[in-house]
């Protein structure tokens, strides 16, 4: 899955426009504090170039979610109905910047998105920091290039994102949904 990694950041690298992140503040009462990183977006408009450059990458990623709803009952919780995939994004946070508060995925203005699970692949190594780190379970997962990490959107998985210390971090996150949106 290395390669599937490096072709996923090439593809970020490549793009002449970036989104800078929602301020979340006016959401999360976060007290000044405004997410720092880069993202690059699927959308209608480029998602062939998406799917040719990173087929195999989201292909493994079905895989894993599959397997993770299936062992952890998720499937049967939620009456085996399907889950959609939501919009694809590439995030890069350089070192010391990130969004490192306390969080999770149902909050305040995501009322008619009902996320269902997050999931981060991580696209490359991070030697110090960089974790995503669980509070209630004492958590963290370190970004090892091809790693996946999925998780429950709601309570009590309440998480952040550890900046990186050196280095940069690149991650293929999303969410998916209980229903399509």
């Amino acid at each position: 899955m290395d390669e599937e990694c490096d072709k996923a950041i090439k593809l970020f690298e490549e793009q002449d426009r970036f989104h800078n992140t929602l301020n979340r503040k006016k959401f999360e009462n976060s007290d000044g504090l405004r997410k720092k990183d880069t993202q690059f977006f699927a959308h209608a408009k480029n998602i062939d170039t998406w799917w040719t450059n990173l087929r195999t990458l989201i292909v493994n990623f079905e895989i894993a979610f599959n397997h993770y709803i299936t062992t952890t009952g998720a499937d049967a919780v939620f009456n085996h109905e399907p889950f959609h995939y939501t919009q694809l994004k590439i995030q890069k946070t350089l070192p010391g910047e990130g969004y490192h508060v306390w969080h999770t995925e149902h909050h305040v203005g995501f009322e008619t998105e009902p996320r269902a699970f997050a999931y981060s692949i991580y696209l490359n190594d991070v030697e110090d920091g960089g974790e995503t780190e669980f509070l209630n379970q004492s958590t963290r997962v370190k970004p090892k290039k091809g790693r996946i990490a999925i998780w429950p959107a709601g309570f009590p998985y309440v998480h952040r994102g550890n900046p990186p210390l050196k280095g940069e971090k690149y991650i293929l996150t999303s969410w998916m949904l209980l229903r399509s949106v």
